[in-house]
């Protein structure tokens, strides 16, 4: 599974990044900005995003996720060491996968990760080799992402 990092801590970053390949998984591109988040977003195509709630200089991972929802339709799994009610409100729009406290437990972050495979599959009933489900419809592969081809169904 390709997955982009929005955090804007240099070594959780790191940390972050460490875990997910040990956990097999592919890290795409990572980020420190809302803004490099949804220009990231658009170049990678990942399937999941790890996104840090409240980012450095005042930007909103929230807001970063939302657009990256309304315009790619990838979801995210929130990171944040304050998960509090208002958050999970804020972001319930957007499909969160999950959300993790900081700091991040290796075995809730894999749990995570998984809970994202899950609804990727779910969402992608066909192999990766075919853009296209048996009605002709684009699925929610990366392949078909990159392809840009008609409406991509949420995983």
């Amino acid at each position: 599974m390709r997955v982009l990092i929005v955090e804007d801590e240099a070594l959780i970053a790191l940390h972050l990044e460490m875990l997910v390949t040990e956990f097999g998984h592919h890290v795409c591109s990572s980020a420190s900005s809302a803004a490099s988040a949804i220009t990231e977003a658009a170049l990678h195509s990942p399937d999941v995003v790890l996104m840090d709630v409240r980012l450095a200089n005042g930007g909103s991972g929230i807001e970063a996720a939302g657009e990256i929802y309304t315009r790619y339709g990838i979801r995210c799994i929130f990171l944040s060491a304050n998960l509090d009610e208002g958050a999970r409100e804020a972001v319930r729009p957007y499909e969160p996968i999950d959300y993790i406290g900081k700091p991040v437990l290796p075995v809730a972050l894999q749990q995570a990760l998984a809970k994202a495979e899950k609804a990727c599959s779910l969402a992608d009933p066909v192999s990766k080799e075919s853009a296209f489900g048996s009605e002709g419809e684009a699925t929610a592969c990366p392949l078909a992402r990159r392809l840009q081809v008609g409406p991509i169904r949420r995983c």
